[in-house]
């Protein structure tokens, strides 16, 4: 939930126009916390990488209802995938890399468009 929060955050503040902080409009300086380092416990791991998305199905009732609206030129939203990924450095809690993938289309159900969306959230993923 504390990840779910602040990706939330980091999306809203600095990918929303006009809702950049003050004090993050020109850098990239996101924490989890000092508690990250609870998840190191007593092992050498360095980093965690922390995913969170939302999928959303249109049923074919619905699908029927956009059809129609279509027609008559109203737009009915379906479903939508929303991925967000970090990569924390557990010493410091830092978030050192973010992405965001959203969609409008796919099934995160069916391997191709789960692959697409896994692809496109891990984009630029630093090895």
């Amino acid at each position: 939930k504390l990840y779910a929060a602040l990706a939330n955050a980091i999306l809203t503040h600095k990918y929303v126009p006009d809702m950049a902080l003050p004090t993050k409009k020109n850098k990239f300086d996101w924490t989890i916390g000092d508690n990250a380092r609870a998840l190191r416990g007593k092992s050498d791991v360095e980093y965690a990488l922390f995913i969170y998305m939302r999928d959303a199905y249109s049923s074919p009732s619905r699908v029927v209802t956009m059809a129609i609206g279509a027609l008559f030129g109203v737009f009915i939203p379906g479903g939508a995938q929303a991925g967000l990924a970090s990569l924390v450095d557990l010493k410091t809690g830092n978030i050192i890399w973010f992405n965001r993938m959203m969609s409008a289309t796919g099934d995160l159900r069916v391997p191709v468009p789960a692959r697409a969306a896994v692809d496109q959230l891990l984009e630029g993923f630093p090895l």
